[in-house]
């Protein structure tokens, strides 16, 4: 190649990196211009709101931010809408101890490996409304996973316990010998004493750690034998003088249960606040599976 045809070429490099230096600035700017546009509820990974605890990794695409909220109706309503918009479609084969390989009522719409946080959570009772969940029911359960026999002396046991009877048509077919197959009053009431116990001995714990799923038992319970549980665990972490909980759930019906699961969750995160004399803060709730049938959307008409 001669000289010309080195400098022609030199030149054609050249004008490939200013044109490359070009577009890559573009794109920065218009990442910058959505970033502004964005919910207040949406932050990069990577970012940190000032006198907050919203930290999260790094990431450059738009589909893997983290979601935050400060107001459960709104969290509720986006969730809802994520599920319908992006959720996969299949049939499920079983549900706890039902088989439904068959029933397509069990078509099941889902997102997998799903999380969000909740910043502020005063308005439960509006999320009791919206969903229109069981109150009664919920209230006595929520009594009975707190405070357990103290409250109940007429109850022989936390399994089956006497909350159950407020929502008979949901958990009476799960009774089996006059109880279930597991209950999470029996579970919480095993361990709340603990976690309270170790973060008034050690406020930075990261140890203090309730664990619903009792692999003995419940692993022997798969494949529709028996219900294994949903929730997993429950980790509270006290920080910026702050109580935090993060939840994590192997499966979620949003219908039936995810309003459900939530009110529950900031409530015990609530009572072991109080317990402690700090206030409770942020909520994140990690899900492996959310889902919804077929037959419940039938009769919610979301979308």
């Amino acid at each position: 190649m001669g000289k010309d045809g080195k400098k022609i070429k030199k030149e054609k490099e050249a004008e490939a990196a200013e044109a490359a230096e070009e577009a890559e600035e573009a794109e920065e700017a218009e990442e910058a211009e959505e970033a502004k546009a964005a919910p207040t509820r949406v932050r990069k990974k990577g970012t940190l709101v000032k006198g907050s605890l919203e930290f999260c990794l790094l990431t450059k695409t738009k589909e893997d931010q983290v979601r935050i909220y400060q107001n459960v109706i709104e969290m509720v309503k986006e969730v809802e809408r994520d599920l319908f918009e992006m959720g996969v479609r299949y049939q499920t084969a079983t549900v706890q101890d039902r088989d439904v390989a068959d029933n397509p009522d069990f078509q099941t719409i889902e997102l997998f490996g799903y999380a969000y946080t909740l910043t502020q959570h005063p308005d439960l009772l509006n999320m009791i409304s919206y969903l229109n969940l069981n109150q009664e029911w919920l209230e006595a359960e929520e009594t009975e996973r707190l405070l357990g026999l103290f409250v109940n002396p007429g109850a022989l046991s936390l399994n089956p316990g006497t909350a159950w009877q407020k929502n008979k048509k949901l958990w009476g077919p799960f009774i089996r010998d006059n109880k279930f197959s597991y209950s999470y009053a029996e579970r919480w009431q095993e361990q709340i004493s603990y976690v309270i116990n170790e973060l008034e001995l050690r406020p930075n714990s990261r140890q203090a750690v309730m664990t619903m799923y009792d692999r003995h038992q419940d692993m022997m319970n798969w494949g529709g034998r028996d219900r294994v549980p949903c929730s997993l665990t429950y980790q509270f972490m006290i920080r910026n003088d702050k109580l935090h909980l993060l939840y994590s759930q192997r499966s979620c019906d949003f219908v039936k249960f995810f309003g459900t699961d939530v009110y529950l969750t900031i409530k015990l995160m609530r009572y072991v606040a109080s317990q402690l004399m700090i206030d409770p803060g942020n909520f994140t709730h990690f899900l492996g599976s959310l889902h919804a049938f077929a037959g419940d959307l039938k009769e919610r008409n979301i979308f």
